[in-house]
């Protein structure tokens, strides 16, 4: 029989410092799927309202947006091959699209957050 502890996922606060302590659950890693863990955390609200504001902010019929909205439709188009198929995309076009995608999310991110109001301690939780 194992002991198990129960943990919390709020942090406690060292009464001298103020600052939080992280505990096992706490420190654990984020994954690198902010996507999928948006989804879950948020029933898909937050994910899904992150990939429509992303679509509409490319130019219109981009290569960029095509893949964003493939992405938001059918989540399997994260998936390289599926979704270079489903586009009729050539490699070249997708990853330049994806080179320019991965340049604009950080900033787009960021200046998201700010608009919709989603404070740093929600956007890392849902990381």
């Amino acid at each position: 029989m194992k002991n198990f502890m129960p943990v919390s996922p709020l942090m406690e606060k060292n009464p001298d410092s103020g600052k939080p302590i992280p505990n096992a659950l706490t420190r654990a890693t984020a994954s690198d799927d902010l996507y999928g863990d948006l989804r879950v955390r948020e029933g898909g609200a937050l994910g899904d309202k992150f990939l429509e504001d992303l679509a509409l902010s490319l130019p219109d019929n981009s290569v960029e947006q095509r893949i964003i909205m493939a992405v938001f439709d059918d989540r399997e188009c994260a998936n390289r091959a599926v979704c270079r198929g489903k586009l009729g995309l050539s490699e070249s076009d997708y990853d330049a699209a994806m080179k320019r995608l991965m340049r604009k999310i950080p900033f787009f991110g960021k200046e998201w957050r700010t608009t919709n109001k989603i404070s740093e301690e929600t956007w890392e939780e849902a990381q």
